[in-house]
């Protein structure tokens, strides 16, 4: 299980507002929303388990 770590970021609000609506069209809370798009951007991160396995 990953770790959740809170942390503040500034954004513009009218980015902030198209965020929301983004999030909300897609049934999603904001923080999910946000972590789903940074996800998808930076791409997927191994969990201790696949890095264990990896490196056998």
């Amino acid at each position: 299980m990953s770790t959740k770590i809170q942390t503040a970021v500034r954004l513009d609000k009218d980015l902030l507002e198209a965020l929301k609506e983004k999030a909300k069209a897609d049934h999603r809370s904001l923080n999910n929303y946000i972590e789903k798009l940074l996800h998808k951007d930076v791409g997927s991160i191994p969990n201790d388990a696949t890095k264990a396995a990896n490196s056998n």
